[in-house]
């Protein structure tokens, strides 16, 4: 009973301790704008310094305002396809649009569900281009929290067994030196208690870009351009049957790269399911955007 006392009184001081050496290496600015954080709470949160973990508050890391401004209801989205999800269909934190509503949009995907933290503007996308250009996997461990904290109840119902990053093709990351989605999809498999199998997937052959073209024209870049790994590193495909796949990327436009790792996961590999977890929802078209529900 006395130790249990004692271990209880000693652990808020023992806490404020670690949290102002941490604030003497990191002082409290926002990650995401650089603005100084006021205020910062005394408990939850983690960061990954070396091969310790401290667990230290979001608020200490990225201000009230960016946490607000970089996510939006799950129902926002439609789960099966990613466009604006219409109203009446909400259910929960699942909604549909009106292309799946009516069963002519997602019968294309092989994926089963794709979840978008925000649409690519604004704060979010801030928070993408960073992570394009940052080697320090503090920032993805700050966007994984943030996409976790936000996407946490489907990301239960989907129940991963897995997490897998969208892979890059060497020549591009010899040029960019980082790929985003392999720091989010270990951020991100640290939080939801699963393993992260970061070679399952190779890009075989590079890829023109695909800003400015249509759904088939994409899906024809992409056609052939990923093959499944079986390499010692990550032990034999046969791992791969039967399992649910969070397939993690930092945006999604057409779903038509999400589409050709999912198909290949699934036909391949014999996937079970295959969910697309992205931090932004991009290519919807200014209009469309700003229809989001509230929270």
């Amino acid at each position: 009973m006395g130790t249990e006392t004692e271990t209880n009184e000693r652990s808020p001081a023992f806490r404020r301790v670690v949290e102002t050496a941490f604030e003497l290496v990191y002082p409290r600015s926002c990650w995401i704008c650089d603005e100084r954080i006021v205020r910062a709470e005394s408990s939850g949160g983690r960061v990954v310094v070396g091969a310790s973990v401290f667990r230290v508050p979001l608020s200490a890391l990225v201000c009230d305002e960016c946490r607000r401004a970089a996510s939006v209801p799950a129902r926002t989205f439609c789960r099966r396809c990613g466009r604006v999800a219409l109203r009446e269909t909400a259910r929960g934190d699942d909604a549909l649009c009106r292309f799946c509503l009516r069963k002519t949009g997602a019968l294309k995907f092989a994926f089963d569900e794709v979840r978008p933290m925000h649409f690519y503007r604004g704060t979010t996308r801030a928070l993408v281009l960073q992570l394009k250009r940052t080697t320090d996997p503090t920032l993805a461990e700050i966007a994984a929290r943030l996409y976790f904290e936000s996407r946490r109840r489907v990301l239960k119902a989907f129940r991963p067994d897995a997490v897998v990053p969208v892979p890059m093709n060497w020549r591009r990351r010899f040029l960019r030196s980082v790929n985003s989605p392999d720091f989010l999809a270990s951020a991100l498999a640290r939080e939801l208690g699963v393993p992260c199998w970061a070679k399952t997937i190779r890009r075989v052959r590079a890829t023109p870009p695909q800003s400015s073209v249509d759904w088939a024209a994409r899906r024809d870049n992409v056609a052939g351009a990923f093959a499944l790994s079986g390499g010692k590193k990550d032990g034999p495909l046969e791992r791969l049957k039967g399992k649910r796949i969070l397939l993690v990327d930092d945006a999604f436009t057409s779903g038509a790269t999400a589409n050709e790792i999912a198909a290949l996961l699934k036909e391949s590999g014999g996937v079970e399911a295959v969910c697309v977890a992205t931090l932004a929802r991009a290519g919807l078209g200014k209009g469309r955007r700003l229809q989001c529900f509230g929270g």
